[in-house]
């Protein structure tokens, strides 16, 4: 503590810490003395991100040598090494006060520019996917589309326009709500084009507006997906329909997690 410069981080560090505590994060915080960035312009305090899979599994040998057998078998010599090899960390950075300064050179008077403070982080791309391929069933459950609820319009016979309109209200309050939605542009959809397309998206939920039951005020919620032809879904007032739908899609959730942050859980 006698030297300057180590006083000084240490102090910083300390005030960090105050921060993470702040914020209920400390639990996720390792104070390590011996990381060291291989990048001279950090100015303070540096950091790596790592996950219970950067370290190599505890079977990395046998999986190793399974992998070897099973790449002779192929034509090419690419030999996926996700399985056994640690990645290591997957994001790093830290604080750099000094280096935009180092770019900005002198000021019409010849003066230095101030230093300006900062701080980043650059996060390991191929290392994150290579422990994603790790959990290649999850994978294949992610839908191809965020789309989380389809509109659909019901109606036909002399005077139904097809309630574009009426649609697109409906997508305005569920966006307003932060629910992502779809709904097909046609002016008069075919009912069964709709459902096609909500299938398509993989969407769970079907929002649908029936012509007798909508101006009255009513909407109907569909479960998709579900293989039941013959549920029609459950019929509310159009007032509750952005609580009814956060419910179901609270609902399909596992442990409060949806299957893109179940997937990247644990990493």
């Amino acid at each position: 503590m006698a030297n300057e410069s180590a006083n000084l981080g240490i102090t910083q560090i300390e005030t960090m810490v105050d921060y993470l505590e702040a914020f209920g994060v400390e639990k996720y915080i390792s104070f390590d003395m011996s990381l060291a960035r291989g990048l001279d312009y950090y100015t303070g305090v540096i950091y790596e991100a790592v996950t219970e899979q950067s370290a190599p599994p505890a079977d990395a040998a046998e999986k190793k040598e399974k992998s070897k057998k099973s790449s002779k078998n192929k034509k090419h010599d690419d030999e996926d090494a996700s399985e056994y090899v640690g990645v290591g960390s997957i994001a790093a950075g830290g604080r750099y006060d000094g280096l935009v300064g180092m770019f900005l050179g002198t000021n019409s008077k010849g003066k230095k520019h101030p230093s300006i403070p900062c701080v980043g982080v650059s996060f390991g791309v191929e290392r994150i996917f290579s422990l994603i391929n790790q959990r290649q069933e999850q994978v294949k459950k992610i839908r191809p589309t965020s789309t989380q609820v389809y509109i659909m319009a019901f109606g036909g016979g002399q005077g139904w326009d097809g309630f574009l309109k009426e649609r697109m209200t409906v997508a305005s309050k569920l966006w307003a709500a932060g629910i992502e939605c779809e709904y097909l542009y046609k002016a008069k959809a075919n009912p069964r084009k709709q459902f096609d397309a909500a299938e398509k998206s993989g969407c769970p939920v079907g929002v649908i507006l029936g012509k007798e039951e909508y101006p009255e005020g009513k909407i109907r919620i569909k479960m998709l997906g579900t293989g039941n032809e013959k549920d029609d879904g459950e019929l509310i007032d159009a007032k509750d329909l952005v609580t009814v739908v956060k419910q179901k899609l609270e609902s399909l959730k596992v442990d409060g997690m949806d299957d893109v942050t179940r997937l990247l859980s644990g990493l």
